[in-house]
This record gives structure tokens, C-alpha cells and sequence, in this order.
């Protein structure tokens, strides 16, 4: 039995869940992309949690939408092409409504990006645990979190 978001609105509004989503939408069917745009709309004034999606996302997927909407606003006028820099592509990402992440937990061992946040995790700090996703309990989440704290970051421009 699937739930789809539609059924847990209520729910995300009365836990002040704002949802949003990165990733290219537009590959769904219009009645899930109408459920899914109605459920962000209704939650955006949502301020204890931000429930991001990653549907149909991919890094290299999103850099590439990215390089064709800054090409089609300097076709259209709407920017020039010496006014590109790093903080205007990143304007155009589908993650420029939130920080880049400090932390990025990889489970399973797996020390590789997975074609995740490509751009943002430029100086994220990445933890590997050898915990499987269902396996991955709160402890093994404090034990990240603490390994973090003790990190001197590295931050470039």
C-alpha cells in the first residue's frame, strides 16, 4: 500500500513540516507534480522542520539543468555572461534555498558521493560509518555528530 504526501499533509502542517524538493519534477505525471506543489504550498509557512525531498535528483543531472537555464537567461538577456560566478550558479541550483551541508553521513561503508550534491558538498565533511541505512540507529548518529565536533574545518572560497 503506498501513502502518497497528499494523505500526510495535515500531519506535516500540524508539526510545522515545511517540505520542498530537489531533483527534476517535471519527469512525474501532472497530477503527482499538482499534489506534490499543492503539499509544498500549503506547508511553506512550516518552521520547525525542513522535509527535502530528493526525487528523481541526481548531481550531474542538477549541474546540467543548471548550466542550461544560466544559458537560456544570457540568450534572453535576463543576466550576461562575465556576470557568472560561483554564487550566481549556485543561485540556480535546486538546493539555493538552503546551506550547503557541514556534515554528510555515507552508510554502508561506501566512501564515494553516490552523484549526490555534487556542487554543495565542495567542503563537507563526510563521515563513514559501516552501518547499513536500516541498521543506522540514533547512537551510531551521535557517534557522527561527535566525530564532526572534534574536525577542524577546512573552508575554502
Amino acid at each position: 500500500m503506498s501513502i502518497s504526501i497528499i494523505d500526510q499533509q495535515n500531519t506535516l502542517i500540524d508539526l510545522g513540516v515545511r517540505l520542498s524538493a530537489i531533483g527534476d519534477i517535471s519527469k512525474f505525471e501532472k497530477s503527482t507534480q499538482d499534489g506534490f506543489y499543492h503539499v509544498k504550498k500549503t506547508t511553506q509557512n512550516g518552521k520547525k522542520l525542513d522535509l527535502i525531498l530528493a526525487i528523481n535528483y541526481g548531481g550531474r543531472d542538477e549541474i546540467n539543468r543548471t548550466m542550461l537555464k544560466i544559458i537560456d537567461d544570457i540568450e534572453n538577456n535576463i543576466i550576461k555572461k562575465d556576470e557568472i560566478t560561483q554564487d550566481l550558479i549556485a543561485s540556480y541550483l535546486d538546493t539555493n534555498f538552503f546551506l550547503d551541508p557541514d556534515l554528510l553521513i555515507r552508510t554502508a561503508a561506501e566512501a564515494r558521493l553516490s552523484n549526490f550534491l555534487l556542487w554543495q558538498v565542495a567542503y563537507t565533511e563526510i563521515y563513514i560509518s559501516d552501518r547499513y541505512w536500516p541498521d543506522f540507529t540514533k547512537k551510531e548518529f551521535i557517534k557522527a555528530i561527535l566525530d564532526f565536533q572534534k574536525r577542524k574545518r577546512k573552508v575554502g572560497t
